[in-house]
């Protein structure tokens, strides 16, 4: 026997709609985590050479350049809390100009994680010193509070930019 259940929203009885269906099928989610962060301006580093530093993703809200972050995570330093349990994806695309030698590498981290065998870890070696971009992406099973940085390490220069076109990007799977 088959039934069909015709619903346009699934509300919590507080009121918050959690699901639409529109006329055509498709389902949204409005209130599902998710963010795409950026900077605000380059960031120059004079000092990175030989340090894991954490990147300020300090831009949250930006129509023109698709910024946002939503659904209950909240972004302090450029560290994201996620605000429920699940299997979240998450990425970063990282541009540096001005690397002189070397090599870079890059990880998105869990919690206070440092270990790179938990994280991601992505390394270039003798990067180009303008141009240069590096991606990551992933997925990690999260809890409620976790915490998702992305972070660098550059070898042997000590003076380079963080570009503006530099990006930290994540959603709730399920």
């Amino acid at each position: 026997m088959a039934s069909t259940l015709k619903v346009q929203n699934i509300a919590h009885t507080g009121g918050t709609n959690a699901i639409a269906i529109d006329s055509s099928g498709r389902v949204t989610r409005p209130v599902l985590p998710a963010w795409r962060v950026g900077r605000t301006a380059n960031a120059t580093i004079s000092s990175g050479h030989g340090t894991t530093t954490v990147i300020d993703f300090n831009e949250t809200s930006n129509t023109t350049r698709n910024l946002f972050i939503q659904g209950g995570c909240t972004i302090s330093s450029g560290v994201v809390t996620v605000p429920v349990a699940g299997i979240y994806h998450v990425e970063t695309s990282l541009r540096l100009d001005d690397i002189g030698s070397g090599y870079v590498v890059v990880r998105i981290m869990r919690n206070s994680d440092t270990d790179s065998q938990r994280g991601t870890y992505m390394i270039e070696g003798a990067p180009a010193s303008n141009y240069f971009t590096i991606q990551d992406s992933t997925i990690f099973k999260l809890d409620a509070s976790d915490t998702l940085k992305v972070d660098y390490y550059v070898s042997a220069d000590t003076s380079f930019q963080i570009n503006v076109r530099s990006y930290f990007s994540g959603y709730l799977v399920g």
